[in-house]
C-alpha cells in the first residue's frame, strides 16, 4: 500500500514510455512500461533491484511497499513473458514474486520475517528475471498488440492498487502502517487512472464500442462514489470485471495473431539451472522419490509444495492440471498411510508428473543425457 505518491516514474527507467501501435490502420498512442517487450522487461529489472535494495534495510514496512511497487510492475508486463518464455516465468512468478517473497514478508500470515531469508531471495529474484531477459533478447519478436495489452495492464494497476488500499490487508502478519485501509492512497489511484483511462479506452472501444460505453458508466460510477465518500469498493469492484473483459479481448486477439511456437530452452550440459530452471525442479523428483523411499511423509509434502507445486498447477487447465489433482491425491493418500500400494500410486503419479512437466520443453536425447549425468 502507498502512502506517499508512488507513479511509474518512481524507478529510474520506469517512467511513462509513450508509442504507437497499429488496430486496423489505426495508430493509438499507448501508456505502459515501455514500447516492447524487452523494454518492459527491463522496467520489471529495474523494479526488482530497487526492491532488492530497499529489503537490505531490513526495515519491513519499507520492504513491503517496494514489493508492491515492483509487483505492480509485474502485474502490467508478465502477458508478453508469460507466453514467450512459459516454463521460466512459472518459476519466477510461482517460486518468488507471488509465492515465497510476499509470503516471507507476511503478506499471506504463515511465515515469520526474517530480513536475511527476504535479501537472499530478492536477490534470486532478480537474477532469475536475469535469465529470463537474456532468453527475450533472443527471441523472435512478438506482434505489435502485445504492446496493446500492456498499454491495459498498466492502467489497470490503477484499479488493483486503489482496491488494495480501500481493503488493506487485515491478514498480514504482523500489521505494519502500509497494511492498513487507506482511502486518501486509493483517491489518489483513481485519479492516476482517471488521467491514463482515454488512452486505454480507445484501444478497449476499437475492439468492442459496447463495452467501453458501458465502462464509461462504471469509471463514472466510481468517480462519484469517491466524491461522496461511499461505496468506491463496490464501485471498483464492479468496473474491474468488465474493465479486465477489455483486456482479455486484446489478449485474445495478440494470441491468435501469430501461429503458436512452441518455446524450447538452449540445453546446456554444463549448467542446466542457469540455462533454464528447471534442472532444479527435476532435482527435486530424484529427491522426492528418495524421501518416499524413506517413508520421510513431512518433507514429501515440502518439496512438493516448495519446487512442484506451483508451476506444475499453474493456471494451464490440461494435462498439467490434470497430473497435479492426482498427484496431490495419490500424495494425501500416501501421507494418511503408507502401504505399498499407495507407494506405488505415488511413485507413478510422481512419473506422470515429472514426464509431463519437463518433456514439453525438453527434447528426449537431452533428457537423457541429463539423468545419466544426475543419477
Amino acid at each position: 500500500m502507498s502512502r506517499v505518491t508512488r507513479k511509474r516514474a518512481l524507478f529510474a527507467g520506469l517512467a511513462v514510455a509513450v508509442g504507437a501501435s497499429t488496430f486496423g490502420g489505426f495508430a493509438l498512442a499507448h501508456t505502459s512500461y515501455g514500447a516492447d517487450r524487452n523494454e518492459r522487461a527491463q522496467a520489471l529489472a529495474a523494479a526488482l533491484d530497487a526492491y532488492t535494495e530497499v529489503a537490505r534495510g531490513c526495515d519491513l514496512d519499507a520492504t513491503r511497499e517496494a514489493y508492491w511497487d515492483a509487483e505492480e510492475v509485474f502485474n502490467a508486463v508478465e502477458i508478453d513473458h508469460q507466453f514467450a518464455s512459459p516454463e521460466r516465468y512459472m518459476f519466477f512468478e510461482h517460486i518468488y514474486i507471488q509465492d515465497q517473497v510476499p509470503s516471507g514478508l507476511g503478506l499471506e500470515g504463515d511465515e515469520p520475517y526474517d530480513c536475511a531469508t527476504i535479501v537472499r531471495l530478492a536477490e534470486e529474484q532478480a537474477a532469475s528475471w536475469d535469465e529470463v531477459i537474456e532468453y527475450l533478447a533472443n527471441s523472435p519478436e512478438e506482434t505489435a498488440l502485445f504492446d496493446d495489452v500492456a498499454t491495459l495492464r498498466t492502467v489497470n494497476q490503477h484499479i488493483r492498487r486503489a482496491r488494495q488500499e480501500l481493503a488493506g490487508l487485515p491478514d498480514a502478519t504482523p500489521q505494519t502502517p502500509s497494511t492498513a485501509a487507506d482511502p486518501a492512497a486509493a483517491a489518489e489511484q483513481w485519479t492516476q487512472f482517471l488521467a491514463d483511462y482515454p488512452t486505454a479506452r480507445e484501444i478497449i472501444a476499437f475492439r468492442n464500442a459496447d463495452l467501453a460505453t458501458e465502462i464509461d458508466g462504471l469509471v463514472a460510477a466510481v468517480t462519484a462514489a469517491f466524491d461522496s465518500g461511499t461505496g468506491a469498493a463496490e464501485a471498483l469492484a464492479a468496473l474491474a470485471g468488465r474493465y479486465g473483459l477489455g483486456i482479455n479481448l486484446v489478449t485474445a486477439a495478440a494470441r491468435n495473431s501469430v501461429p503458436s511456437e512452441s518455446t524450447q530452452p538452449v540445453f546446456d550440459p554444463d549448467a542446466f539451472s542457469s540455462a533454464d530452471f528447471l534442472g532444479d525442479i527435476v532435482i527435486t523428483f530424484f529427491e522426492i522419490r528418495d524421501l518416499i523411499a524413506a517413508g520421510n511423509v513431512a518433507q514429501v509434502q515440502t518439496e512438493y509444495t516448495d519446487w512442484i507445486q506451483y508451476p506444475l498447477s499453474f493456471k494451464t487447465g490440461g494435462a498439467l492440471t490434470r497430473a497435479n489433482v492426482a498427484f496431490e491425491t495419490a500424495l494425501a493418500d500416501w501421507a494418511a498411510a503408507q502401504t505399498p500400494e499407495t507407494t506405488r500410486a505415488l511413485l507413478d503419479a510422481l512419473l506422470i508428473v515429472e514426464q509431463i512437466f519437463v518433456g514439453q520443453y525438453w527434447g528426449t536425447p537431452e533428457l537423457v543425457e541429463y539423468y545419466q549425468q544426475n543419477a
